[in-house]
């Protein structure tokens, strides 16, 4: 475990590492051992991160927040929560980085969106640039100012003037005989009939109520339209656009005043500016300092390293051929060849007579000569080697070399005679 442990340390090291801005790194995990037990009260894993940045080097919120998302994705159960990033000056990095990361985002979200814009008009500025006055003669810079505020918008109009929409009127009229008499029996009585009436005077004529009533309802209304508008969250208050032209380039050599005033006017259409909302557009013409190209310093091919990798590439493939054909194939072939057996001639017989000669015939006949004259020693060689030639000679060729040393003997007792 200790070993697992240091080598995913030393891992996630080098990884914090290949950022750009961080010089050095160290990892401290602290993890726990797991349990069969499905509560535990075991803390739970952390880690803790130590960078040294370089001089003048800082890391933004983006970075740490990838630096704490790659220990904790690295090891299992472990929450981004528990990672800390300190740099070398005992700054806690990831200090807030929950709160910011809605800040964050904004940001990032901004930082899109003013960089699509700058884009867009940058390359339709130049479309038309291009063929004017060639590439590399102009410069433009384009700075929107946006408004990121997000705006869910109702909207609702009337007409103008209004319209009648429902009309009502009622009139009720009621004529009715007034009661007259004595309460009583009498009133109680049917009336009488109508041609009884006409006998009588107009005094005695029953005196009628007229009840009349009249109502009007107009409505009104008026026309009525409601829209429902739902910004994309981001709206360009300004825009301000800056040209410069080359006015060094062969294509304004013959420039008048008159083309600047066109080419303004075509500009403002290839960027979209609008006039009532504030935007700007700004052509000049000045004179650009030519680009001075950095010359490389030329190697030599002696330090160049990628020919001293080629050289040493060619160097192992030649020692290796010289090792195959000088070294292993020779060995080879004498480990692998088969000896010819050694045919030993027969001694001759030897031919006894000529010691029966008398002996002034004996010395003039030759001693018989030994095989291999010619791999005989030097006679510069030394005593052993002598003596180790002769011992292998006694061996092979035992019939001649006792006829040798009895001559010897013959020829010593011979001498000692006289």
């Amino acid at each position: 475990n200790v070993r697992y442990k240091r080598s995913l340390e030393g891992e996630l090291a080098q990884s914090i590492m290949s950022l750009d801005a961080v010089e050095s790194a160290r990892v401290h995990l602290a993890l726990n051992e797991e349990s069969s037990f499905v509560v535990s009260d075991e803390p739970q894993n952390s880690a803790s991160v130590v960078v040294r940045l370089h001089y003048g080097a800082k890391l933004n919120m983006d970075q740490v927040n990838a630096i704490v998302h790659l220990v904790s994705g690295s090891i299992p159960g472990l929450h981004a929560s528990k990672v800390s990033v300190v740099d070398q000056a005992g700054n806690l990095l990831t200090d807030g980085i929950g709160a910011g990361e809605a800040v964050s985002a904004a940001t990032r979200k901004r930082d899109q969106i003013l960089k699509d814009i700058q884009d867009k008009t940058r390359a339709s500025v130049a479309n038309v640039l291009d063929s004017l006055v060639g590439t590399g003669n102009y410069r433009v810079s384009v700075m929107p100012d946006l408004d990121l505020s997000t705006i869910d918008e109702t909207q609702e109009h009337y007409g103008d003037a209004p319209k009648i929409n429902r009309e009502e009127s009622v009139l009720d009229s009621d004529t009715n005989q007034v009661a007259m008499g004595v309460p009583g029996s009498l009133s109680n009585r049917p009336p009488v009939a109508a041609n009884q009436m006409t006998n009588g005077t107009e005094e005695n004529r029953s005196p009628e109520a007229l009840s009349k009533h009249s109502e009007s309802k107009r409505d009104y209304s008026y026309d009525r339209s409601v829209q429902h508008i739902q910004h994309p969250g981001f709206a360009v208050k300004r825009l301000n656009v800056a040209v410069v032209l080359n006015q060094n380039a062969p294509a304004m050599k013959n420039w008048k005043p008159e083309q600047t005033a066109q080419l303004t006017a075509l500009l403002n259409n290839a960027a979209g500016i609008d006039v009532q909302r504030g935007d700007n557009l700004t052509l000049s013409l000045l004179s650009f300092v030519p680009q001075v190209v950095p010359v490389e310093p030329v190697i030599p091919l002696w330090k160049d390293d990628s020919v001293l990798a080629w050289v040493r590439l060619i160097g192992c493939g030649l020692l290796a051929l010289l090792l195959l054909f000088f070294v292993v194939r020779p060995v080879m072939k004498r480990l692998t060849a088969v000896r010819a057996p050694v045919i030993t001639p027969e001694p001759e017989a030897v031919s006894e007579p000529w010691i029966a000669m008398p002996e002034e015939e004996r010395k003039n006949v030759d001693l018989p000569s030994l095989p291999g004259d010619d791999s005989l020693p030097s006679q510069s060689s030394g005593l052993e080697v002598k003596l180790e030639f002769l011992q292998k000679l006694a061996m092979s060729d035992t019939d001649r070399v006792a006829e040798v040393l009895r001559q010897w003997i013959t020829s010593n007792e011979r001498i000692d005679n006289k």
